[in-house]
């Protein structure tokens, strides 16, 4: 029987070109009125959560620094905290309390945006062609605040975001997202804020010890994790600035008709 031009296989794998069968490609199903699931919605950029996100990440950077400011204070008194001067006690006193307000009044905040900026560009990825998104956008949420799903969530929710926004393809399914590498600026970043929070942990619960020797070690730790949390906020800043840009660039290309 003769085969004619866009004929399909009977077992729905196969299209007959004219010359040669081809594997089908899966056709995106459309829902109310766009490519993607029931909560799809246009593509709307998260510019300005990014822009907040990126000051709230420096300011905690400044905080952290400032929590530096304060190790070097109980590292030259030899582990003694509030052993020396009454104007000695009261700069650390200040020094620490100035640091906890810079450092959990920008923390807090950093998280709640990065969580609104994490919603808003998992809802984008049907727009830009990721009809298949593995989380929710409130689902993607939720997880970053699961017990030990929290150590690895967030990177995996970015990196798909990341990869759903490639411009070099329209269409791009959740196996065509894996089969991506990742970049190593995102692997940079979330291996910082591992590390600096373990290694924070366990400074603070060296300098809550009796012994001066172990509290100056303590506070030696301490030091070390905040350069590396501070390389970690850079880099989240980083990451949040070239995810956004990534997703603007691909919507103004399928916008433009060059990317199609």
């Amino acid at each position: 029987m003769a085969q004619h031009a866009g004929q399909v296989s009977p077992d729905g794998q196969w299209v007959w070109t004219g010359t040669q069968w081809l594997p089908k490609q899966p056709t995106p199903i459309p829902i109310q009125g766009a490519y993607g699931p029931p909560w799809a919605r246009p593509y709307e950029s998260a510019r300005f959560r990014a822009t907040i996100v990126s000051i709230f990440l420096g300011a905690n950077a400044v905080g952290i620094l400032m929590l530096m400011v304060f190790d070097g204070l109980v590292i030259a008194g030899g582990g003694a905290i509030g052993s020396g001067t009454d104007a000695q006690v009261l700069v650390e006193g200040l020094v620490a309390l100035i640091a906890l307000i810079v450092y959990y009044g920008s923390f807090i905040p950093a998280i709640v945006f990065f969580c609104m900026w994490d919603h808003r560009v998992i809802r984008n990825m049907p727009a830009l062609g990721s009809s298949d998104p593995r989380w929710t956008p409130s689902g993607a949420v939720v997880r970053c605040f699961i017990p030990f799903l929290n150590l690895v969530h967030p990177v995996w929710s970015v990196l798909d975001a990341w990869r759903g926004s490639d411009p070099s393809a329209r269409w791009t399914s959740v196996q065509a997202r894996k089969a991506m590498g990742v970049p190593s600026l995102i692997t940079g970043w979330w291996a910082a804020w591992l590390i600096g929070g373990w290694a924070s942990n366990i400074s603070s619960r060296m300098t809550n010890s009796d012994t001066p020797s172990v509290v100056v070690a303590g506070a030696w730790i301490s030091i070390l994790s905040a350069i590396v949390l501070v390389g970690a906020a850079a880099l989240a800043i980083l990451v949040v600035r070239e995810v956004t840009a990534r997703q603007d660039r691909k919507s103004e290309l399928i916008t433009s008709g060059r990317l199609s």
